[in-house]
């Protein structure tokens, strides 16, 4: 239950990260937001007031590195793209990814405002990092909806890119041309309702076949503006990138009286946290009465490599529960996503003290 520290000992101001390796480099890369020292709206989970936290002008984007993923091993690389260098406002999410197609290292940020993305590339995650794109050309930020969390992913099967992206509340996917700055033209056949869910927000796309049939995967939650209750995990599957989509149900969200985080509620107890949950937001947006199993909102899912194949990392975001109030020491939960083989459904999530998984 210890912070998540650096290789100085430091607790990691990191959050709302993607994670991705590059060609020929052991490390995995951390593209992540910092927020700052400043300090929690005590018990405002979503607290739009201008001076406080999570709402910020201040942000900074920031590159991160590790062999192996443990506390203690993550060194800093680089501010990859300060405040001086970005559009003025509040910004949330970035992604950084490794374009096969450029041999380039491309990052993404929503603009401020939620009107769009804007971005920046690179030879490799160290940077320099140079302006690409200040307003990247896709049918989404085109659109009148305002467009914030989203995800980048470039299909294995022939690096195809595409952007999955929360735009009026809905999931959205499309088809990016090869230079992942500029759109394909070509967006999922029902547009903007591609996934039946409504008021949803930090979408993860990843692949794992099954069976030797290609399987694709979306997961995603209910909104929750740093909300201590955590959202769900709402899987969908697919045989191609823009669908058609079928839903296996939320694996995150559970009742609040079998929640499995008491022996995180015992920590945070201990350390003199006290939160609320944000009425209607995350877990709670369908049931008052239900939680997180991990009281945490999804971040990213990251694939990683071992000695019998790929696996599948989901992380979160604990949104107030630092253990001295500040905004930047909120911590994560990460655990290992597990998977039917017969049919491809994800297993619930649920709470673990620790695991091991040995990565290559």
């Amino acid at each position: 239950m210890s912070p998540r520290r650096d290789n100085t000992g430091a607790i990691m101001d990191s959050h709302d990260f993607s994670l991705r390796r590059i060609p020929n480099d052991p490390h995995y890369y951390m593209t992540s937001i910092a927020y700052g020292p400043c300090k929690e709206p005590a018990n405002q989970g979503c607290d739009q007031t201008f001076d406080h936290c999570g709402f910020q002008n201040n942000h900074t984007i920031n590159i991160w590195r590790s062999l192996d993923l443990s506390s203690g091993s993550w060194e800093f690389v680089t501010e990859a793209i300060s405040e001086a260098q970005r559009l003025d406002g509040t910004i949330f999410r970035p992604d950084g990814i490794w374009n096969p197609n450029t041999n380039q290292w491309v990052v993404w940020y929503n603009a401020p405002d939620y009107m769009g993305y804007s971005a920046y590339t690179a030879s490799s995650p160290m940077g320099p990092y140079t302006l690409a794109r200040k307003s990247v050309n896709v049918t989404i930020q085109n659109s009148t909806e305002k467009c914030g969390d989203f995800h980048l992913f470039i299909d294995p099967a022939d690096n195809t890119p595409y952007v999955i992206a929360g735009c009026g509340f809905h999931m959205w996917i499309e088809r990016l041309l090869p230079n992942l700055l500029d759109s394909a033209g070509d967006v999922s056949p029902t547009g903007r309702h591609l996934f039946d869910e409504y008021f949803v927000e930090a979408p993860a796309l990843f692949y794992r076949p099954l069976n030797g049939k290609p399987l694709y995967y979306a997961i995603f939650g209910h909104c929750c503006c740093y909300c201590y209750q955590g959202s769900g995990a709402i899987v969908h599957t697919a045989p191609h990138p823009l669908g058609p989509w079928t839903t296996l149900g939320d694996v995150a969200c559970i009742p609040d009286a079998s929640t499995s985080t008491s022996a995180s509620d015992l920590y945070l107890t201990a350390i003199g946290v006290s939160a609320l949950p944000t009425p209607g937001q995350g877990c709670q947006y369908v049931d008052p009465k239900t939680t997180s199993a991990l009281r945490a909102q999804q971040s990213f899912i990251a694939q990683v490599d071992t000695p019998t194949g790929p696996a599948f990392l989901w992380a979160g975001d604990r949104w107030q529960q630092s253990w001295d109030g500040s905004k930047g020491h909120d911590p994560q939960t990460w655990v290992p996503l597990n998977f039917d083989e017969v049919t491809g459904a994800v297993a619930p999530l649920r709470w673990l003290e620790n695991f091991n998984i040995d990565i290559v």
